[in-house]
């Protein structure tokens, strides 16, 4: 599981970016299989250190998991920030 989280001071900045890198990644895993895009979700709390935060979240499979991580992560902003073990899901901490 590889976690991806995006936070703006602005809640429709940060919904919107979030919407368009799913929709970004889940055109270039589309033929890839064993890597599944799930969200974009509000994390929980949605509002954490003065801004707002979406999390977006990549089930990769054991086959070529460095090579799917590797092309996932070169598809993502440099203001995202990566959990690559995420002990939970939603939780912003």
């Amino acid at each position: 599981m590889l976690k991806l989280l995006l936070g703006d001071l602005k809640p429709n900045v940060v919904e919107a970016e979030a919407v368009k890198i799913h929709a970004k990644l889940s055109a270039l895993t589309k033929a890839v299989s064993g890597v599944k895009i799930l969200g974009p979700l509000e994390t929980a709390p949605y509002y954490h250190n003065g801004q707002y935060w979406q999390v977006i979240l990549a089930k990769i499979g054991y086959e070529n998991y460095k090579q799917n991580t590797k092309l996932i992560l070169a598809n993502v902003p440099e203001n995202w920030k990566i959990d690559p073990n995420p002990n939970s899901l939603l939780y912003f901490y």
